[in-house]
């Protein structure tokens, strides 16, 4: 099953976030002053009201057989469970020492990523076998594995130890696994096991939450920010206190400082709904939002809801619009090239939403969320009968030719309903977002259901993605885009170097859109530089893509084609590439002679090997235009 063998891979990559865009955050925690409770204390005390006297986590205890026996009704996945358990009754638990640890913090290579995600992989994949099982034989082996996470020296993870001190991605995640596997299984682990547990989350991660709302220490820099960590850690510690601590005012306290926090969360989302972080991260930030929703409603009785904040039902249907046809979306920023549809997560959001897309309840989750075994508890225990807790006149129903994102220059365009040919993407926005690559006027381009023509998405995370070197991979940097280089140089990085939408014109047989690029090059000679893109639905799809640039001095130009898939020429200026079976025809034209160089970029994505055709003029000008057009090569022309 495809999350099983993606599960590892994606839970260690969404889980690893921007240090390099962090510092500053991180140092000014240790600068600021301690104040005022963050939290209304009037709040506090009437989502108190609202909470049962005794702690209970998400997701049905092992008892509940009917939600069990239902996971387990789908023998082929209830046997790739179990066999993976099975497995993992003789395997060694994998490998997490202080020493190994430490060295990862310290070189930032994190290396003992994988082994720590492992761990958590095993755990939930043991917990979900027993439950459907429910004969106690993996309990000891679920103990064992609950043990060794319980011993590591930290939870933070290693490429986050050196700006956060106390709670992380790392910790958030760990501790409502342990607080879930301990209200999933209750009273068959052992009371010493449990103990430890409590104790350690305490120690960890609620006691320093609570020190910082309360007023006692400064908060951390991640609560009120506007990316993804806000979403992933409240999300954590709220499902890790709401499952362990006793405390009826200290759950009230944790939730109402989370219900004022997550709001920075919602208002980092542009006007138009888009996600800057990219659909990959739209899924870890937004979904996280929701588990922490669906948490926080449980354990008040549907008293305390955080579905309803301005703009959040456009950004709920981030999904719907960014989506170029059924489960493709532009791998923009640090998304997975043909990123998993989370249908478990679209489902819960229709729900909620009202949104009346009839999506199927799937109670087995997509490669980025297996690991995380609340997220399978809250998915198990969803109540399909309840209503929708926000409505709205926002609905966006069936097949539309194109969604524009205005605000932050992002269209995607679709043949009519039934038509094959042609869907397209393309980019402005500019260079200095969270998670975002030096990108400007980057597309894709997608034949049937292939995407051929690419942005290249995420390379596989190393010391260098977040480092001072992020932007001399090539996947990151404007090389490995399918956008000019000018006078030899490539964009540059930072809020300041942006696009302009300078002209723009929809209509059902074609859409237009012209990008003024200029400021995404610190090149003085340069004057203009600007790129028009035509996509044409009548007539069978293409896509035009015409590079204008002028010089005030005779410079070097050019620009590229990126794809996954193999190029190959035809004659002269006219390529083919081709991916899965699909074939583009690309049609190169300039008003001055040029160079066409197939190379393979050293740097690799995490689709493979990348594939650039750089477009180069022959001799420096003043003024040229490069023009691409490519169309679908139907069999047999």
């Amino acid at each position: 099953m495809r999350f099983l063998t993606l599960g590892l891979a994606r839970a260690a990559a969404l889980s690893l976030s921007v240090a390099s865009l962090l510092p500053a955050g991180a140092a000014a925690q240790e600068a600021a002053p301690a104040g005022p409770p963050v939290f209304d204390p009037a709040r506090a005390k009437e989502i108190a009201g609202f909470l049962d006297p005794v702690a209970k986590g998400v997701g049905p205890a092992i008892e509940d057989r009917k939600a069990w026996e239902a996971l387990g009704a789908d023998a082929a996945f209830r046997a790739r469970i179990t066999a993976l358990a099975v497995r993992y009754l003789t395997e060694p638990v994998p490998e997490v020492t202080s020493a190994l640890y430490a060295a990862s913090a310290q070189s930032g290579d994190r290396k003992i990523d994988n082994a720590v995600t492992q761990r958590r992989f095993r755990l939930a994949n043991l917990v979900l076998a027993e439950g459907m099982e429910n004969q106690g034989r993996f309990v000891p082996a679920i103990e064992k594995e609950l043990a060794a996470i319980c011993s590591e020296t930290s939870w933070i993870l290693s490429g986050h130890a050196k700006f956060t001190k106390f709670n992380d991605l790392g910790t958030a995640m760990t501790s409502w696994n342990l607080a879930t596997a301990d209200a999933m299984l209750g009273d068959r682990l052992s009371p010493d096991l449990r103990k430890t547990i409590r104790d350690l989350v305490r120690q960890r991660v609620i006691a320093p939450y609570l020190d910082s709302i309360q007023g006692k220490k400064p908060i951390e820099w991640w609560a009120n920010n506007q990316n993804n960590w806000s979403a992933v850690v409240h999300g954590g510690i709220v499902g890790s206190a709401l499952a362990l601590d006793d405390s009826v005012e200290e759950r009230a306290q944790i939730i109402a400082a989370a219900e004022k926090e997550t709001q920075f969360y919602i208002a980092g989302f542009p006007a138009d709904g888009y996600s800057l972080e990219g659909m990959g991260y739209w899924k870890y930030g937004f979904g996280h939002y929701v588990l922490l929703a669906e948490a926080i409603l449980s354990a008040t009785h549907g008293k305390v809801s955080v579905y309803s904040r301005d703009n959040i039902r456009l950004v709920a249907q981030f999904p719907r619009r960014f989506e170029m046809i059924t489960n493709v979306w532009p791998a923009y920023s640090d998304s997975m090239f043909m990123e998993q549809p989370s249908l478990w997560l679209f489902h819960i959001i229709d729900h909620r939403y009202g949104f009346g897309d009839n999506t199927v309840p799937s109670l087995q989750l997509d490669g980025m969320f297996c690991t995380f075994l609340y997220a399978w508890g809250i998915n198990l225990a969803f109540d399909e009968a309840a209503p929708p807790l926000s409505t709205g006149d926002d609905v966006l129903r069936g097949r539309r030719l194109r969604d524009w994102f205005g605000d932050s220059q992002i269209l995607v365009g679709r043949p009519p309903e039934g038509q094959p040919g042609l869907s397209f993407s393309c980019k402005g926005g500019n260079n200095g977002t969270s998670h975002g690559h030096d990108d400007l006027g980057t597309y894709t381009l997608v034949l049937a259901k292939e995407p051929i023509l690419v942005d290249p998405g995420s390379m596989v995370y190393d010391g260098r993605t977040f480092s001072s070197k992020r932007y001399e991979i090539a996947l990151n940097n404007s090389y490995g885009h399918d956008v000019p280089k000018v006078a030899g140089q490539l964009q540059k990085e930072g809020a300041a170097h942006a696009a302009a939408v300078v002209a723009k014109e929809f209509g059902d047989d074609a859409d237009s859109v012209t990008l003024d690029i200029t400021k995404g090059y610190a090149v003085p000679a340069l004057k203009t530089l600007t790129r028009r893109f035509d996509y044409v639905r009548s007539g069978g799809t293409s896509l035009t893509v015409a590079d204008h640039v002028e010089f005030a001095s005779p410079q070097d130009f050019g620009t590229a084609v990126v794809t996954y898939g193999i190029p190959t020429e035809e004659k002269p200026g006219v390529w083919t590439v081709t991916r899965e079976g699909e074939t583009v025809r690309i049609e190169i034209t300039s008003d001055l002679p040029f160079t066409v160089t197939n190379e393979t970029l050293k740097d690799e994505g995490r689709a493979g090997k990348l594939h650039r055709l750089g477009i180069d003029l022959q001799a420096p000008a003043t003024q040229a235009t490069l023009t691409v057009k490519i169309v679908p090569v139907v069999a047999g022309r």
